[in-house]
């Protein structure tokens, strides 16, 4: 078995604003046993204290340090745009997360740039 040593410094606290009322949240970056970054994301604390919940900007890295994934959660479900890159740092896919789930129009490229066939996602139901 392989043990995996993970570090989690926090970078910087805020305020937000949530449903409940404001909660402090947090610029959290994760490093692995080598002490390279790995993630960067903000968090908040639910409000039972049981968990945190992702919020904000969130970043994966590669080992190399260059950017493998970024998009936004919001109240720990993935929403927005989001984008993967392939370690030389081209673009590798994009597309939309409503509230968690894949939607709309993927595009994919591969590593030299080429687009790739894209994928369709359905569209979640409106909360309205």
């Amino acid at each position: 078995m392989i043990e995996r040593s993970v570090s989690i410094a926090v970078l910087e606290e805020h305020l937000l604003a949530v449903a409940e009322g404001v909660r402090p949240c947090q610029t959290v970056e994760l490093r692995d046993a080598a002490g390279k970054r790995t993630t960067l994301y903000s968090r908040y604390l639910v409000a039972d204290g049981s968990n945190w919940a992702r919020h904000g900007l969130y970043q994966q890295f590669y080992s190399s340090g260059s950017l493998a994934a970024e998009g936004t959660f919001e109240h720990d479900l993935e929403h927005g745009t989001w984008r993967g890159f392939h370690e030389n740092g081209t673009l590798a896919a994009q597309g939309l997360y409503s509230r968690g789930q894949q939607a709309g129009k993927w595009r994919y490229w591969s590593p030299e740039g080429k687009e790739q066939p894209s994928a369709l996602f359905p569209e979640p139901p409106s909360l309205f």
